[in-house]
């Protein structure tokens, strides 16, 4: 496995992630093909502990004094698309 510089030379027994990942590497002959090991039933929003911007719902992520972190989109893509397609909600 390589990411950036760092080269991992040790045989994988487990990767897991999500198919929209998955697919291209089963279809470069990479992985074998995968199965399911769970199923996400949506998202979840973490807020700092007693909300102190007292945020309610979907649409409060759109204030001006509300700073989201979200994955990177180059780094950490599977991710981000998660959180992007959470966000379209608002």
């Amino acid at each position: 496995m390589r990411v950036g510089n760092l080269e991992i030379g040790v045989r994988r027994h487990l990767f897991i992630s999500p198919p929209q990942v998955l697919d291209p590497l089963v279809a470069q002959g990479l992985l074998a093909p995968h199965v399911a090991l769970a199923r996400g039933r949506g998202s979840v929003l973490l807020v700092k502990a007693g909300n102190p911007k007292r945020l309610r719902d979907m649409s409060d992520l759109a204030r001006e004094d509300v700073t989201l972190f979200i994955s990177n989109p180059r780094t950490e893509a599977a991710s981000y698309a998660l959180c992007a397609d959470t966000l379209k909600l608002v």
